[in-house]
């Protein structure tokens, strides 16, 4: 089941040209060709059914980990201990209260590290196809 709503995510998110591709080399890269190929067939709308359907069969309450669809890792990197998000509290962030999860600083460590860093230069990139655009 995780590995089928994995790939419906990324189609969706194919959909929505977000790069998915980006560094990917060799099989890895081929794969990600196929599901650009793949995702022309389907709708947004028919690949967020489907992956409903799926997570529908689990019993949230009966869950000690849960998983965070909406964004680009893998299945794995973002599933994390219910007790993290379960609750939230209120940060100040640029003059804002923000509603985050409790246990942020677990969640932000395990799916990104050491998260108070800035990554390598080769480790970022534009996946969102950000353009800046200046005017004069």
């Amino acid at each position: 089941q995780a590995l089928r709503i994995d790939v419906l995510k990324r189609l969706i998110l194919l959909k929505t040209n977000y790069d998915i591709s980006m560094g990917r080399r060799g099989i890895k890269r081929i794969i990600f060709v196929f599901f650009e190929w793949l995702c022309k067939f389907w709708s947004k709308e028919f690949l967020f059914k489907k992956i409903f359907t799926y997570i529908k069969k689990y019993n949230i309450k009966e869950s000690k980990e849960v998983v965070y669809i909406s964004g680009a890792y893998d299945y794995l990197k973002v599933c994390v201990n219910k007790k993290w998000v379960e609750e939230t509290i209120f940060l100040d962030f640029e003059n804002e209260k923000i509603s985050c999860p409790k246990g942020y600083h677990n969640y932000l460590k395990k799916v990104y590290g050491d998260y108070m860093k800035f990554p390598s230069k080769n480790k970022r990139g534009n996946k969102h196809n950000i353009i800046k655009l200046e005017i004069n």
